[in-house]
């Protein structure tokens, strides 16, 4: 690998993470609200000590949206190194 190749996959990985920028505040500020909701109920459940079927929905439905949205962030940076990694060539 030259260091032309390295200094090309080293733009591109910069322009992807320029591009990719507001998505990812997007999902960071997603999940972080979603933490703290499930945070929220932990600490309502454990104070009752009965979970009501609120605290239930609170809890899965937060923790859903934080896989969700680790989901999505793994998914765009799965495609960026594979495009990064597509412009090795047959060597890699």
């Amino acid at each position: 690998m030259g260091n032309s190749d390295l200094e090309l996959r080293l733009q591109v990985v910069e322009r992807l993470a320029t591009v990719f920028r507001f998505e990812r505040f997007v999902y960071l500020a997603g999940t972080t609200v979603t933490l703290i909701i499930l945070l929220a109920a932990a600490v309502v459940t454990i104070v009752h000590k009965e979970p009501t079927p609120y605290e239930w929905g609170l809890m899965f439905g937060s923790s859903g949206l934080v896989a969700g949205s680790t989901g999505s962030i793994i998914y765009m940076w799965n495609r960026s190194i594979s495009v990064v990694t597509s412009l090795g060539g047959k060597d890699q």
